[in-house]
């Protein structure tokens, strides 16, 4: 159940011809297509949950027994035939006219046929009944009353009288109607017999003196038995498999196109495989690394963490052999001519000789192994290079320094053809002449590898050499001596290690399990094929190890993996198509018909999007599932692991979608492909005409809309324009205001000093006079723009500054020094990086001047204030006059502080320069105890 499976307890199996596998439990119907189970119960239609019998019709169709009646279920819908049974054992069978025959084999004993939905009773009343049915003969048989009956026409006729029985957990794989029957000549047994047309054929026999006997073949059968807790099932060559205590009451059993057993019991569903492999019980030896077998076949096995271990070649009995000073035996391991037996450990070359144990390169690690039968010497792989050992222990070192590519340690040694020895490792590989010293590299980085490293290296019978490195498997073009990557959609993990499996084929490990490789027709059509070995098909282990392939004299290919020691005979490996279906379920959360090929399926009006569910159906399955899809004979996708497909905003119009299920290197073969055909229909709003019709009057609509748009933006921005120039005239105006202004009030002081023959200081009133005129109208000129924000016309700051420090001195002169004037300007400002309108600043000092301390008998002060406040330029004037109040009783026509016709006009200047896009604010503030401060700041423009 924690695989998905709906109850513990089976009942029925079936496999259909699609290949799924049915399973009935107490709890529901049951659908597994290899990787996953789908469960249907009462809330999907089902007459019950409880399953009885499942068979199929000739349509394709599913035929359920329940507790409650029959159910056909043609894939997307339970169509009932109720029936209230009291028995709770059954048989059940679809003959070729699809009349659905049930059998109620004791408490009210019948026997049953359903025909176009009605019930008719056969046979009734006569104790307990059994009914086999021969899909061949198409004949039905019934066992009543120790009497053998065929059934024609609707009637049962005698076949063979008295004796013959069947007990219930017996059955034929294969469905062929048998019977059994005492026999007391000599020892008592019972015989088994098929049931052949009108002969009765005797096939086996049970012993009945064995405490568990076993059925015993008198020629090959397919009889199936389970009894005394133990099952007994036929194998391929004519012997039986024994299973005891595994599945204590089998229910039902049956066979695969593998000739894998499923079975059906009280405690769950059951999976067998063939014979090819053997694990040792990973509670007598674990993490084994290498394999070996001396001169007296004996096999031993170095593991990680406890040691050597040795399997004698005539007890069979695994033994732990002498510890030397390691425990932690590497992938390596190597015989040489003489019967020395070599061990790459954690403390060195362990050398045995005999019962004689010696270590070589003490305290250094030895990775990887070869004998060189050719040079008579050892090959051990260390950090970062290789050593060479001759006898009597002659070593060469040969490293990264040698011209070894750049290498934490060798991982594996092998000899090609030429006698050239290669060195891989995790991060290339290089090719060693032992005699010249000539090395080559192949690496990722120097573009002569296909991958990142070479964790495995191995030389056929026929003088091909294959590496194995992190993108899959690669062969050795001796001719031009480069490394080809082979192509594969279904072997793309790590490979690790290489061995023949036999002749023409390659036995490949991988993470992902064991390969197999056709070596020849891969060598003379370039179309690769492998085989995989897992899990689903009898290997168990996981993760092969590194170089853990090794073959012994009898012929036994051991397996090293993370989990379990494993022993492969090859010639009982089951090598037949591995290929996987797919077949479609769902679209749209709606269950398809079995059949559903020749059906349009008509998506809802109006709905665009699709999603289509699809199972791959297979018993061998790779690690991970994938698929590919196409739409209307299209390109097909690329492999992907979801096992549905949502297809999104198709127009309207009719679809074929196809799908297959691998990954697999051969073409789509169509019987293992699957399509579904189904019709999008959209209001016409949304059909594929609509978009450009309407985009093409949407365009003309915007041309026509654009060219009236611009014509009202080009008069739109004539009147700004118009508006905007009439600002700046009327800006303009009162800049031109402001002058003559000035002019009259300094003139105005030049005529008294005249009038009083004040000559030096009229001459020096008339100079100052001379030089402000220039610098106002060097500022009137630059006031020309419309533009705010434009260095081009506006005055620096700096010019600013000295038109009113000459501004002040002038009234400096002519008022006797009435008051004393102060400049300041912050540290942080630079006068020249800065720019204002013109003329801004001028009439604000005037009136200061004029307004406030012009009117007091006291000498006062005028500062005149330049700083940065938030990175925009603020302007102080303050003078310490008569303030606010006494200014507004004094003048009462003055304009805030200091009414006059200067700031009358300014404060309209400073309205229409906002307007044309400044940022221009004035703050002005009573002084403590008395004069008044003018702050005037221009910000950024926003």
């Amino acid at each position: 159940m924690r695989d998905g499976l709906s109850q513990m307890k089976i009942s029925a199996l079936h496999i259909d011809r699609r290949g799924y596998l049915w399973i009935g439990t107490r709890n529901g119907l049951n659908k597994f297509d290899g990787e996953k189970f789908s469960s249907y119960t009462e809330a999907d239609g089902l007459l019950h949950n409880r399953i009885h019998g499942i068979d199929e019709d000739t349509e394709g169709n599913l035929v359920i027994l329940t507790y409650n009646g029959i159910c056909l279920f043609d894939g997307a819908a339970f169509n009932s035939f109720p029936k209230p049974y009291t028995s709770v054992v059954f048989d059940l069978a679809v003959d070729q006219d699809n009349s659905i025959w049930i059998c109620e084999r004791y408490a009210h004993s019948a026997l049953y046929v359903l025909r176009d939905g009605k019930y008719k009773t056969i046979v009734e009343k006569k104790g307990s009944l059994r009914y086999q049915f021969d899909k061949l003969k198409n004949t039905g048989y019934l066992l009543a009353e120790g009497n053998i009956f065929y059934i024609e026409d609707d009637t049962i006729c005698a076949l063979s009288n008295g004796g013959y029985f069947l007990y219930p957990s017996m059955g034929d794989l294969e469905g062929t109607p048998f019977v059994m029957k005492d026999s007391f000549q000599g020892i008592q047994k019972r015989v088994l017999s098929y049931i052949d047309g009108n002969q009765i054929s005797p096939v086996a026999a049970l012993n009945l003196h064995e405490l568990k006997p076993e059925i015993q073949d008198l020629k090959k059968n397919k009889i199936w038995n389970s009894t005394r807790n133990k099952l007994d099932l036929p194998d391929l060559g004519g012997q039986r498999i024994v299973f005891t205590h595994e599945f204590p009451v089998t229910n039902d059993v049956t066979k695969d196109e593998y000739h894998q057993f499923w079975i059906g019991s009280e405690n769950g569903l059951g999976h067998t495989f063939s014979r090819a492999f053997y694990s040792f019980p990973i509670g007598e030896l674990s993490n084994v690394w290498t394999v070996l077998e001396d001169q007296n076949h004996q096999i031993w096995f170095g593991t990680y963490g406890t040691g050597l271990f040795t399997l004698d070649a005539k007890s069979n009995e695994l033994k732990q052999n002498q510890l030397g000073p390691s425990y932690h035996y590497f992938s390596a391991s190597a015989k040489d001519k003489n019967g020395r037996l070599y061990f790459g450990t954690d403390q060195g070359l362990e050398i045995r000789e005999g019962n004689r144990m010696r270590m070589l390169w003490n305290n250094k690690t030895v990775f990887s192994l070869y004998y060189d039968v050719r040079g008579d010497q050892i090959v051990f792989g260390a950090l970062e290079g290789v050593v060479f050992l001759k006898h009597p222990d002659s070593l060469k070192y040969f490293g990264i320094k040698e011209g070894i590519h750049k290498n934490h340690y060798i991982q594996n040694i092998s000899q090609d053809k030429d006698g050239y020895f290669w060195l891989g490792s995790y991060t290339g590989v290089s090719k060693l002449d032992v005699e010249s010293q000539a090395i080559t590299n192949y690496t990722f980085e120097n573009g002569r590898l296909p991958c990142q490293g070479v964790y495995c290296s191995y030389l056929d019978a026929k003088g091909h050499f294959w590496l194995g490195g992190d993108r899959g498997l690669m062969l050795y073009d001796y001719a031009k001596d480069s490394i080809i990557q082979i192509r594969s959609e279904v072997l793309q993990s790590m490979v690790k290690a290489i061995i023949d499996l036999d002749d023409g084929r390659l036995l490949i490990s991988t993470k992902d399990g064991l390969y197999v490789l056709e070596t020849d027709h891969y060598l003379e059509s370039g179309k690769v094929e492998f085989l995989l070995f897992n899990a689903s098909n009898g290997y168990l282990g996981i993760d092969p190890g590194f170089t853990g392939l090794y073959k012994d004299s009898k012929g036994y290919i051991w397996i090293c993996s993370a989990t379990t020691l494993d022993r492969l005979e090859p010639s009982k490996l089951i090598t037949r198509d591995q290929q996987i279906s797919a077949f479609i379920t769902h679209i749209n959360e709606q269950r398809l018909p079995f059949d559903h090929h020749p059906k349009l399926v008509q998506i809802k009006n109006g709905e665009s999007n699709v999603v289509i569910r699809f199972d791959g159906i297979g018993f061998t399955r790779p690690l991970v599932t994938k698929y590919q899809y196409r739409i209307n004979g299209g390109e097909w996708s690329f492999w992907q692991p979801e096992s549905q497909v949502i297809l999104k905003n198709l127009p309207s119009g009719n679809y074929r979608f196809e799908v297959r299920a691998g990954p697999t290197d051969k073409p789509p073969e169509k019987s293992q492909m699957d399509r579904l055909d189904f019709a999008i229909r959209l209001p016409f709003y949304r059909a594929a005409w609509f978009p450009p019709i309407t985009i093409g009057m949407t365009a003309l609509l915007l041309v026509m809309s654009s060219v009236y748009f611009i014509r009202q933006r080009l008069e739109r921005k004539r009147y700004e324009g118009q508006l905007e120039e009439a600002k700046y005239l009327r800006s303009q105006l009162l800049l031109a205001q402001l002058n003559p202004h000035f002019i009259f009030n300094v003139l105005a002081s030049i005529q008294h000093k005249v009038l009083f023959e004040k000559k030096e200081e009229a001459s020096r009133s008339i100079v100052s006079l001379s030089k402000l005129l220039r610098n106002f109208l060097s500022a009137s000129y630059k006031g020309n723009t419309l533009k705010a924000g434009n260095a081009e016309y506006e005055i620096l700051l700096s010019t600013e500054i000295e038109l009113l420090r000459s501004f002040i001195e002038f009234e400096h002169s002519k008022n006797e020094s009435h008051f004393d004037y102060h400049l300041v300007i912050a540290p942080d400002l630079n006068p020249e990086n800065h720019s204002l309108p013109p003329m801004l600043l001028q009439p604000f000092v005037e009136n200061a001047i004029k307004h406030g301390l012009l009117l007091q008998k006291i000498k006062g002060n005028l500062w005149v204030k330049f700083s940065l406040i938030n990175g925009s330029l603020c302007c102080e004037i303050e003078d310490d006059g008569v303030g606010i109040k006494r200014a507004q009783e004094l003048r009462k026509d003055a304009f805030l502080t200091h009414e006059s016709l200067g700031s009358k006009i300014i404060k309209e200047r400073i309205q229409l320069l906002n307007e044309l896009g400044y940022h221009i604010e004035i703050e002005i503030l009573s002084r403590i105890p008395q004069g008044t401060i003018v702050r005037i700041q221009i910000k950024d423009e926003e």
